[in-house]
């Protein structure tokens, strides 16, 4: 009796063990050494890119190891992750394949068991914080294999969710002639038609719009020209502020340029291909992604909406976005109406006499 309890204990034994676990270690068992590379510079397509601080500073990190679909190692590391390259090796795995996932400063996952599970997962724009002690959420994930002897090297380089679109310049060529002899002032700047939601696995979702159309829930239209995203119950939703809006307030003489240090805007990737201009930007298609300046010329608010798509591209992940801005004239009355980006000049001069007909009448 005795021995068939034994024998039953160890069955139950081997059964509760993880699964990507042998029952007992033994010489020749299989080991990763995953190494946690430098959090994924972002990629540009413009010039003179820098990470801010709070872009790729690493406050925690999140490890996953699947077998299958199946999770069977996760660990969670909140110190010793001001100096990368990070190394966590795991030993004593069966051989065979594994997908490692790494995931940086993202909410607790731990009750996560399942590599479709860790997918779904949604990260959200408010997720990205400009604060320096919380950071970005990042992640990175490779498939691999366990071997036998050294530690398998599993290198897995960490990248954001979140595209970035930088403000370089306003240069103010608004003719001289408009009152104020043509200064201009520039209010806000901000993103519109923004994706709020991504989920862990790469798939953007249409469900959280910010600002889409320049408008929010219950507002038909934006026809009063004003700073509407600073009103109150104006932000939708208003957690995502930080990462979609600045505040300015500098006046630009004309023929003057305005440079911008650190004017960091954010959205999730924008895989939008056909537009949605004023108040046609629903929620199920959205719309280009823009980036719009308040400004007032003339003693009255203009929007200059840039549209942040080229060649039917839109935002990417982990990608940083340069805009230089030149204002000629009065803007849009809507921030989702672009401007054509053409302009004319007319000129006008007194031509010199030309002959006619010569009459002489005696009446």
């Amino acid at each position: 009796m005795m021995e068939r309890l034994s024998r039953v204990f160890l069955l139950l034994l081997v059964f509760l063990l993880p699964a990507c676990q042998d029952p007992v270690p033994a010489e020749g068992t299989g080991a990763l050494s995953v190494v946690i590379t430098a959090g994924g510079g972002v990629p540009t397509r413009a010039s003179g890119v820098t990470e801010l601080p709070y872009e790729k500073r690493l406050n925690q990190l999140q490890l996953f190891l699947f077998e299958g679909n199946v999770l069977c190692r996760y660990d969670r590391v909140d110190t010793g992750l001001d100096a990368l390259p990070f190394r966590k090796t795991y030993e004593s795995l069966k051989t065979g394949s594994y997908r490692v996932y790494a995931v940086a400063n993202a909410e607790d996952l731990h009750g996560v068991t399942t590599e479709a599970a860790l997918n779904e997962r949604v990260v959200r724009l408010s997720d990205c914080s400009l604060a320096e002690e919380r950071g970005f959420v990042m992640a990175g994930a490779v498939e691999t294999a366990a071997g036998r002897g050294a530690p398998t090297p599993v290198p897995i380089s960490l990248s954001r969710f979140a595209a970035r679109v930088r403000l370089v310049s306003v240069e103010n060529r608004v003719p001289s002639g408009y009152a104020r002899d043509g200064a201009v002032t520039v209010k806000s700047v901000f993103l519109i038609n923004a994706l709020g939601t991504w989920a862990l696995g790469g798939a953007g979702t249409a469900s959280e719009w910010v600002n889409l159309g320049g408008r929010v829930a219950g507002r038909a239209s934006s026809d009063s020209r004003s700073d509407f995203i600073t009103e109150a119950g104006q932000v939708h939703p208003a957690a995502y502020l930080p990462q979609v809006f600045r505040t300015d307030g500098r006046t630009l003489a004309n023929g003057t340029v305005e440079t911008y240090a650190d004017c960091c805007l954010y959205s999730f990737p924008n895989a939008v291909q056909t537009d949605h201009t004023g108040s046609t930007a629903g929620a199920g298609e959205g719309a280009f992604t823009r980036l719009v300046i308040l400004a007032t010329v003339n003693g009255a608010d203009w929007w200059y909406p840039v549209t942040l798509s080229v060649d039917g591209r839109g935002l990417e992940r982990n990608t940083s976005y340069d805009v230089r801005v030149v204002l000629r004239t009065t803007g849009s009355a809507d921030p989702n109406e672009p401007l054509v980006k053409g302009s004319l000049s007319a000129e006008v001069s007194v031509n010199p006499w030309s002959p006619g007909a010569d009459y002489s009448e005696t009446i």
